[in-house]
Parts: C-alpha cells; sequence; structure tokens
C-alpha cells in the first residue's frame, strides 16, 4: 500500500515549478500582458460586429446585450501576468476565450434570434 502511495505520489506531483524570476522575466511578462490585450481586442471586434449584425437582423439592442457579456470572461483585461508564471496562464486563457468568441456569439445569436421569433410568433416553434 505504501509503494501504491508514494507511486501516485510521483505521478501527480507537479514536474515543473511555474515561477518567473532572473534575466529577460519583466520582457517575457510585458509581451505576455501585450498579447493577452491583443486577442481581447480581437474578442471585442468578434462580438461587436455580431452585435452589430444582430442589432440590424433583430432590430432590438435588448436581445443583443447578451452578447457583451462574452466580454466580461476574457482574461485579456482582467488578469494580470506579474505573478507567478510569466503570464503563461494568461496567454493560455486568453487563447482559449478568444477561440471559443465566435462559437459563443454564434450560440447567443442562435438563441437571441429564436427568442425574438418565438417572442414574435408564439405558436411557432
Amino acid at each position: 500500500m505504501a509503494r501504491l502511495a508514494c507511486f501516485l505520489a510521483v505521478l501527480f506531483a507537479p514536474a515543473v515549478a511555474l515561477a518567473c524570476s532572473g534575466p529577460g522575466a519583466m520582457e517575457r511578462i510585458e509581451a505576455e500582458e501585450q498579447r493577452g490585450w491583443i486577442l481581447f481586442a480581437v474578442s471585442a471586434v468578434i462580438v461587436v460586429g455580431t452585435f452589430v449584425f444582430a442589432t440590424i437582423r433583430t432590430r432590438k439592442v435588448s436581445y443583443q446585450i447578451p452578447l457583451l457579456f462574452v466580454l466580461l470572461i476574457h482574461p485579456g483585461w482582467c488578469m494580470s501576468a506579474r505573478h507567478g508564471d510569466c503570464g503563461m496562464l494568461l496567454h493560455t486563457a486568453s487563447t482559449v476565450v478568444t477561440v471559443a468568441t465566435p462559437v459563443l456569439c454564434g450560440l447567443a445569436y442562435w438563441l437571441l434570434r429564436r427568442a425574438a421569433r418565438k417572442a414574435a410568433d408564439p405558436n411557432a416553434l
């Protein structure tokens, strides 16, 4: 039983310590923060474009307001790279959210169009 506990401890122990110090650390932190802001800007362009397109199609702004909440979950504007891992978490999280933004906007647009149609004709599917 002790061997199993030791095996599991070694297996699940972190192999790499995520710390950031030494020469070049500040440049890397600043580069990751800049990438986070760039990815936030890309997501903002996608969300605003979807917002404008949806507003033109449905002619109701109130249905599109939930699209703006996609930007609230973006780590590019609210997460710092100045602690811990030289901004690798910021870079990874910003990339994931930026890639997911078109999917989330498409899903939100589809749900909002469906709600708008249902409000216009309650007997529609």
